[in-house]
């Protein structure tokens, strides 16, 4: 059975990473947190595709070092939780350092979207009525530290659905360029 599972992953990685991370942007989703099995299976699957891989494992380090260390220190500040920290440098590692520009444009355009979804998402559940769409309605934190709105009409949204996001639009216009 091990045997096949590695021949599994070595034949189809592409959509065995992409199930790993439907799952962990899925539990994110609904739990606000993300297991440490998760990423750790899916940084396994991603060391192992890698070996196969044109892009050096340097680069790939270094992409790993780069997320981990920018998103440790949103950590320290509680911007994000210790699972998008380890998420995202699993993600660096995917992508290296060569990508990681690219990517920051796709996370800046997908944090803004699903960001804006999120508000509409509240404010369409909410009884609370705003009377125009300003600077209050787009207000969206990926914190979830104490759990407690830093304002009455903060939006808090999972930041594991928008690395993911920002994949996939990452990696659908690297095929294109």
């Amino acid at each position: 059975m091990g045997n096949e599972l590695v021949n599994w992953i070595v034949l189809y990685p592409s959509i065995f990473t992409w199930v790993i991370l439907f799952i962990i942007g899925v539990y994110d989703a609904r739990e606000h947190r993300i297991p440490n099995f998760w990423v750790l299976l899916l940084l396994s699957v991603a060391i192992v595709v890698s070996l196969g891989s044109p892009i050096d494992i340097s680069e790939r380090l270094y992409g790993f070092a780069l997320l981990f260390i920018l998103m440790l220190l949103l950590y320290l500040v509680g911007g994000v939780a210790a699972g998008d920290v380890k998420l995202a440098a699993v993600i660096g590692y995917i992508l290296g350092w060569e990508e990681l520009a690219s990517y920051s444009w796709a996370f800046a355009f997908s944090c803004l979207f699903i960001g804006v979804m999120f508000q509409l998402i509240k404010r369409l559940t909410t009884d609370v009525q705003y009377g125009y769409l300003g600077y209050q309605a787009v207000l969206v934190s990926v914190s979830f530290k104490s759990m407690k709105p830093m304002q009455t009409n903060a939006t808090y949204m999972p930041l594991a659905p928008v690395m993911i996001v920002a994949l996939a639009i990452n990696s659908y216009f690297s095929h294109f360029s």
